[in-house]
């Protein structure tokens, strides 16, 4: 078989293995961990690495944007690779000191995995993973694999899930902490996290692993006050907890409009004819600039009374329906007994978030 016509066939096996990584029994080989003899380059010290198209989970989403990622992921962290663990099938597995977290709280040494494997000492793994070079510190996405205890990198096209953030390994765990604490990246993805999506397999099968909004319920109205401000009187409350309601209502009245000119809910500014092809969006900038972008007579949407805190809004994958959502000041308000509870289109409606779904 020649190098062309392996690589094709890996392809293959690769998605195969994907599909099968979603199903109740993984068709992952486990009876050897027994690590293959790797072809070493001896100008890098690493085996040589070719990557291959397929094999990856595909998303609903396009997890090159941020909160799509976080969303996706079920633990973000910084760590070290301490080791090359075993190469089991086509999921070989890595040794990771965890330095620090961005989703989730990991601890220790876990065992992170990537979608790719050794033939002839070569190592090939699916466009968008990497080989984990022992002694380098990396910033990974991924999720957790109950079948063997693992962290799996999430693949996509291009290297989103993970940085290199240092080769040398004689950095001690604080240096670590701070080379993380200032990286960019690192910063960008801290960023997105409390304005995540979740994929919404996930939350219609209750998989969502280490959400923003279940590790940081939301604040009282007495806690959001800022110090040595009085917070607010139940008066005022009132008033703005009315405003939010009050400001849905005239987004669904908006959202009506483009649907009667293009036949979904947003999806992106149409000024002129609608595009057939729906394009998603998932966040309350995007759909104010949409609505008013889109020549519906409408030039602006309302944002939240209160500075620091927003609206939420989310179609499903079709632009079918839509979820509107804010968070309300008095959790006893009654609009809450009869709004829309629990998870919907990645947005998490749980009481104060009032939340209105089409």
């Amino acid at each position: 078989m020649n190098q062309k016509t392996f690589i094709i066939t890996l392809a293959l096996v690769l998605a195969l293995v994907a599909v099968a990584q979603t199903s109740a029994k993984p068709l992952i080989a486990t009876k050897s961990t027994v690590l293959p003899v790797a072809l070493m380059d001896s100008n890098t010290g690493r085996p040589k690495v070719v990557e291959v198209d397929g094999g990856e989970m595909s998303y609903p989403s396009d997890i090159s944007d941020d909160r799509n990622l976080l969303g996706a992921s079920h633990d973000v962290f910084v760590g070290k690779v301490t080791g090359e663990v075993s190469s089991e099938g086509w999921y070989t597995k890595f040794s990771v000191q965890v330095i620090s977290n961005i989703k989730g709280d990991l601890q220790g040494v876990v065992s992170v995995g990537v979608t790719g494997g050794y033939r002839d000492g070569v190592f090939y793994v699916t466009r968008g993973n990497t080989w984990l070079a022992p002694g380098s510190t990396y910033l990974l996405a991924t999720r957790y694999r109950s079948i063997d205890d693992s962290y799996r990198l999430i693949g996509f096209d291009d290297p989103v899930s993970w940085k290199l953030l240092s080769e040398n390994s004689g950095l001690a765990t604080a240096q670590l902490q701070t080379l993380a604490h200032n990286d960019l990246r690192v910063k960008a993805l801290a960023a997105a996290y409390p304005y995540e999506v979740l994929d919404q397999a996930d939350v219609y099968n209750h998989s969502a692993l280490n959400s923003y909004a279940s590790v940081h319920p939301t604040p009282s109205a007495h806690s959001m006050a800022p110090r040595g401000v009085a917070p607010a009187t139940p008066a005022e409350i009132a008033t703005r907890d009315a405003k939010r309601i009050s400001d849905l209502q005239q987004v669904q009245n908006d959202l009506a409009l483009y649907f009667k000119k293009c036949h979904y809910y947003p999806g992106t500014a149409q000024p002129g004819s609608c595009d057939p092809s729906y394009q998603f969006i998932n966040s309350w900038a995007a759909l104010s600039a949409t609505i008013a972008g889109s020549n519906l007579g409408v030039t602006s949407v309302s944002n939240d009374p209160t500075d620091g805190m927003h609206y939420f809004f989310a179609t499903n994958a079709f632009g079918t329906n839509y979820v509107l959502g804010a968070t309300l000041e008095d959790p006893n308000n009654p609009a809450l007994a009869n709004d829309l509870d629990g998870s919907a289109n990645g947005i998490d409606c749980a009481d104060p978030v009032y939340c209105v779904k089409l």
